[in-house]
């Protein structure tokens, strides 16, 4: 039977390889064994992350400047003109370094949190500096954000005074150039005048004797075409001259410009994203980014496909390379960036220049069409006046120098208008002003970062949980039946309920016994195992209940069989079976097997006729050197065909601890190995039934012990004595009515 039985345990079919696989079982289990240091562990944790986060958390105020465009004048509307779009034109000279260097080298300034370090004092400026609108185009709103409130808008005010001192400096010297260029326009018209008011006294006296005027007058009939074009012709004329000066100012503003080479208020540095265009452009940075992609693409495939312990030099060689290539790639960044800050800032100087000249060439083609007209109208004007001295004589002279001195004083007029709008409307101060003053904010912008806390908590009370579920996925404890199955190590030839702490004849107890009943069924009553007479029950390791269910099972077979079974401890290192039914230790198999005692004598009787009990005894040697298979098997024989015993049942020690175990094993007709729930391990088992199967042992099955009583009632039901228990409660209510 036993050769026949290790025959069958060595041609079983290995079980096949498979990539470990998670059970959702597992969460149940690894918080059922590991709650009593996850929920306090966590506990903690998640209220040193809470506290780290909220401890952490500063509060940023904004403050805000309102401005509105000043359209306001004093007689001459249009003379200083607002822009129309506030945020759009003032958020260029708001962030440039005009307006931005004098605000940090205030001191004052400098003691903003945010501001104290001089290497980053600039970058955190222009990060926490917003420009926007508030509800219309002609509203700006200029805020700053910062953890101190007064300083908040301190700062704020600051950037704006600086911009407004920076405006007014803009407006004053646009009217002083447009005053310097109108004088010379000016100084020449007040000699027109003069020359001309000359001639007519000239001519008023060589008409002595009459009525100068009345002469004049005697003409103006024929002079109703000569008055119009002479109005035309004067219009004209004061135009060009406008518009005369304009260009001039533009032509002189851009040589001016172009001679110094000097950055104009307008010209900002680029923004960070037209910076990161350029740069994505560059044909170094993309080869390098694809490559570093490509590197760490492959890195992440041989994670993926756990390719990285086979083959963990190119993991490395690959890694490497990823390293190399970003610090060339930082500096192609770092060089690429400095071309764009020179490229763009040379394009925004061409595309001023280009606009300088478009406007140019408008004002020149408008100047071109206004001489055309005057000089059309001069023709005109000539070709009447001709007519007109023909008609009228020496009247006529007098009359067209009157015209042409009320011309020129016209002209002259137009010109010291413009040069009084000009100084008129500089009383009105700058085309900004401020509507509301930045003042220190109340409430904070952002509020307690409670989902930041609560994400943070979660994971921390998650994380020891984590640990745990880690653990038991390494260790793979064995947590059902289906488990053993699925290894296609053995068969489960029984599942045992989970030993109960008391003697009571509750369901435990109940459960207990009766699973004990139902492995001692399927054991003798299997045709393969029925003509069994010697058994060995063990285990991987200790804890595994392998001594509980051996004395169990002795009772059982005794109980079913009606023959007195023989329970031997032969767990010399360790032995439970004397406590367990409270007998002496005597002389134990240790005696028995070194020869100094008889078995008969080494075997206590004092329990009944179920069950006799062969103590392990004292160990005073090796346990390799006592137990042999040849002094096994002798002790075997002798119980069985001198004392007459049909069952005789061994408790051993565990199998990976105790070498001595598999000589046991191997000259037992039956081994029943024992498997805790969620105590034994899928590796340890693995190795107990492969130096089982090396040894010859005959192994009956598996046995899943501990399962709980409820579980086990529920999967295989609870089927009571009801006639015991009746009549149970009817003696004890005869014993309770009895005097």
């Amino acid at each position: 039977m036993s050769a026949s039985a290790s025959s069958q345990a060595r041609n079983r079919p290995a079980a096949p390889a498979e990539a470990p696989a998670f059970d959702p079982w597992l969460l149940w289990v690894a918080f059922r064994r590991h709650w009593f240091w996850v929920l306090p562990f966590g506990a903690l944790l998640a209220a040193g992350a809470g506290f780290y986060v909220y401890r952490g958390f500063v509060p940023e105020y904004q403050a805000t400047h309102i401005l509105e465009a000043n359209r306001d004048y004093v007689v001459f509307q249009g003379v200083m003109t607002a822009p129309n779009d506030l945020a759009n034109v003032e958020k260029q000279i708001l962030l440039n370094s005009l307006v931005l260097d004098p605000v940090m080298a205030d001191p004052e300034v400098c003691k903003s949190p945010s501001l104290r370090n001089p290497q980053e004092r600039e970058r955190n400026l222009r990060q926490r500096l917003l420009v926007g609108t508030a509800g219309t185009k002609q509203l700006l709103t200029v805020s700053f954000r910062e953890t101190d409130p007064e300083y908040a808008a301190l700062v704020c005010n600051a950037v704006v005074d600086s911009y407004l001192r920076q405006r007014q400096s803009l407006d004053s010297k646009r009217m002083s150039d447009l005053e310097g260029w109108l004088k010379p326009a000016i100084d020449r018209w007040e000699a027109e005048v003069k020359s001309h008011q000359g001639r007519v006294r000239e001519l008023s006296k060589q008409a002595k004797g009459f009525d100068p005027f009345n002469e004049v007058s005697r003409v103006e009939n024929g002079t109703a075409a000569m008055s119009g074009l002479f109005a035309q012709l004067t219009k004209v004329k004061g135009d060009k001259e406008v518009l005369q000066a304009r260009l001039d100012a533009e032509m002189a503003r851009a040589d001016s410009a172009a001679e110094s080479g000097e950055q104009s208020a307008f010209d900002v540095a680029p923004g960070p994203d037209q910076i990161e265009q350029f740069v994505a452009a560059d044909s170094t940075v993309a080869q390098l980014r694809n490559r570093r992609a490509e590197k760490q693409s492959q890195m992440r495939r041989m994670e993926d496909n756990d390719l990285v312990r086979v083959n963990r030099d190119w993991y490395n060689t690959l890694t490497r390379d990823v390293t190399s290539i970003a610090r060339q790639l930082e500096k192609a960044e770092a060089t690429a960036a400095e071309q764009a800050v020179e490229f763009l800032k040379e394009r925004s100087i061409q595309q001023r220049s280009a606009d300088r000249s478009a406007s140019l060439v408008a004002m020149q083609k408008e100047l071109s069409e206004l001489e055309a007209t005057r000089q059309t109208l001069q023709k005109s004007f000539d070709e009447e006046k001709v007519r007109l001295e023909q008609f009228a004589g020496e009247s006529v002279d007098l009359y067209f120098a009157q015209q042409e001195y009320a011309q020129a004083a016209s002209i002259l007029e137009k010109l010291n208008m413009r040069i009084a709008s000009l100084r008129t409307e500089r009383q009105r101060g700058a085309t900004i002003q401020t509507l509301a003053k930045a003042t220190p904010p109340v409430t904070p912008t952002g509020e307690m970062p409670w989902k930041k806390i609560l994400m943070v908590v979660g994971g921390a009370c998650g994380f020891p949980f984590a640990l745990a579920l880690a653990w038991e996925f390494r260790v793979k404890r064995i947590s059902t039946a289906d488990t053993i199955e699925s290894q296609n190590w053995l068969s489960v030839i029984g599942e045992v309920a989970r030993l109960p702490t008391s003697s009571s004849l509750g369901l435990k107890r109940r459960m207990f016994e009766e699973s004990v009943d139902t492995l001692r069924a399927n054991l003798l009553l299997s045709p393969e195992w029925m003509q069994a007479r010697s058994f060995a029950v063990v285990s991987s390791v200790s804890g595994e209940g392998k001594s509980s269910l051996a004395s169990q099972l002795a009772v059982s077979i005794a109980k079913a069989t009606g023959e007195t079974v023989l329970l031997v401890d032969a767990d010399i290192r360790s032995p439970d079976q004397h406590h367990m039914f409270g007998i002496e230790m005597g002389h134990g198999l240790v005696k028995v097997l070194t020869g100094r005692a008889n078995l008969s004598d080494a075997i206590d009787r004092s329990l009944g006729g179920l069950v006799h009990v062969l103590p392990a005894g004292y160990l005073d040697a090796s346990p390799h050197r006592i137990v042999t298979p040849a002094t096994i098997r002798k002790v075997i024989d002798e119980a069985q065909d001198q004392l007459g015993y049909r069952y005789v049942l061994f408790d051993t020690a565990p199998v990976l601890s105790a070498g001595e175990t598999l000589s046991i094993a191997g000259e037992v007709d039956a081994s029943l190995l024992c498997v805790m729930r969620d105590h034994s391990r899928v590796a340890t088992v693995e190795r107990t039934v492969k130096r089982l199967e090396s040894t010859g042992a005959a192994l009956a099955g598996m046995v899943f012990n501990g399962v709980p009583s409820r579980q086990y009632a529920y999967r295989y039901g609870d089927y009571r004595y009801g006639d015991a228990e009746r009549r149970i409660a009817h003696d004890a209510v005869v014993a309770e009515s009895s005097p």
